[in-house]
């Protein structure tokens, strides 16, 4: 909106480093927001809230906003001077004072409500742009003999609107503006001839007419480089994004990877630390995996992990996360559980798996698939290591019993 003021003038890891990544402030995505800090004591802190709100959104609009109350001010200003130098005669220098002060007043009152927050920022820029063209053309209006010099304010508006808004609306502001001056220019003539003499608006207009639709059009172009430029920017980030859930993505399974299950582990423990509760992390590994892929081949064994993945990982909960830990070992993160009602989660998921039945239907004589499951509770201000070391321990004595079953650690 500073734009806005100008115009009117005229009259923007691996696991052992898990501990240093979950020390670090870091919130995750699905996280609900920490509550805002509270507002300093004292009377610059309630005037700032009064006049600004409180939610950051509408700081940062109306910051700009203010930003631009300087150039009102001097537009408003620069009335005065006319009056002083005779341009102008009071009730002129009243007409376009009052309307800059409404319009800017209304303006701000329509920013502060709530009813903003459907308006994206560039509907209130032009907006703003608006009441600063038309203010100029008022003052064009009001006659005088550096009237001329308003067509300036067109100048400043290309520039500020190049940067701000694209550039179907520029183009259409743009050329509603110059046709505005043109209007004024001619109506003004025919209305006061002895204010606007007929050789100095011929002049004038001859002089907007060849100069204004040239700047327009440089100032279309930029605006179409920035515009290419937001859409490059946006693809960059798009692909950046695709890359970055590439490599926290096991290329085999498609489930998150070893790399991914350390982030989501350190947001985990952060999240315990701001929110105490149970969390639990469960180790599971196919039985008898070495076995399959000697007797059938790598590519059957390729072909039971996908299938476990598929089956155990349409089967979580929302908020539970698995992942392929290493091999034919696999992790899941429980948050907000407690033990016997993981070992439930468990144990749906080996039902959901059992069902799937892998390698039935085209090997009958294969035994069916299982996976053993060693299952413990993060205890907080143990290291996660700990925990997924108890984890390992617990899977281990739950293959010594026997296999397919989930052992408590």
């Amino acid at each position: 909106m500073g734009a806005q003021g100008r115009l009117q003038c005229g009259p923007a890891l691996p696991i052992e480093l898990l501990m240093a990544a979950s020390s670090s402030p870091h919130v995750a995505a699905g996280d609900p927001p920490e509550p805002p800090a509270a507002a300093p004591a004292g009377w610059r802190a309630r005037l700032r809230t009064a006049l600004l709100g409180r939610e950051e959104w509408q700081q940062r609009r109306l910051g700009i906003f203010f930003m631009s109350t300087v150039m009102y001010v001097a537009g408003i200003g620069s009335c005065q001077l006319a009056v002083w130098t005779g341009a102008w005669a009071p009730w002129q220098r009243n007409l376009v004072a009052g309307y800059l002060i409404v319009a800017h007043l209304l303006s701000y009152l329509v920013e502060r409500s709530a009813w903003s927050r459907r308006l994206s920022d560039e509907t209130l820029m032009v907006s703003q742009i608006g009441i600063a063209a038309s203010a100029a053309l008022l003052a064009y209006a009001m006659g005088g003999f550096a009237r001329s010099g308003l067509l300036l304010v067109f100048g400043m508006q290309l520039m500020f609107m190049m940067l701000t808004v694209s550039p179907r609306r520029m183009r259409r502001i743009g050329w509603a503006t110059i046709l505005g001056f043109v209007a004024v220019s001619v109506t003004m003539q025919l209305l006061q001839p002895e204010r606007f003499p007929l050789k100095e608006e011929v002049i004038t207009l001859s002089l907007a007419l060849g100069i204004l639709p040239v700047m327009l059009a440089g100032a279309l172009k930029v605006t179409g480089l920035r515009a290419r430029l937001v859409k490059q920017q946006a693809a960059l980030q798009a692909a950046m994004d695709r890359l970055q859930e590439m490599a926290g993505r096991d290329q085999l399974t498609g489930l998150h990877n070893r790399h991914h299950m350390v982030q989501r582990l350190a947001e985990a423990l952060a999240r315990q630390r701001r929110q105490p509760g149970p969390l639990c992390l469960a180790l599971l590994d196919l039985d008898h995996f070495k076995r399959i892929n000697d007797q059938f081949g790598h590519q059957v064994g390729d072909r039971v992990l996908q299938d476990f993945a598929r089956a155990v990982g349409g089967s979580l909960r929302a908020t539970d996360e698995l992942a392929r830990w290493g091999g034919e070992e696999f992790l899941v993160l429980l948050p907000h559980t407690a033990p016997a009602d993981a070992q439930a989660v468990i144990e749906r998921l080996r039902e959901a798996y059992t069902r799937a039945a892998p390698l039935a239907a085209e090997r009958p004589q294969q035994p069916a698939v299982t996976f053993s499951a060693g299952l413990v509770e993060h205890r907080m201000g143990d290291p996660i290591e700990r925990s997924i070391e108890r984890a390992d321990q617990a899977l281990y004595r739950a293959k010594d019993e026997g296999r397919n079953r989930t052992a408590l650690g």
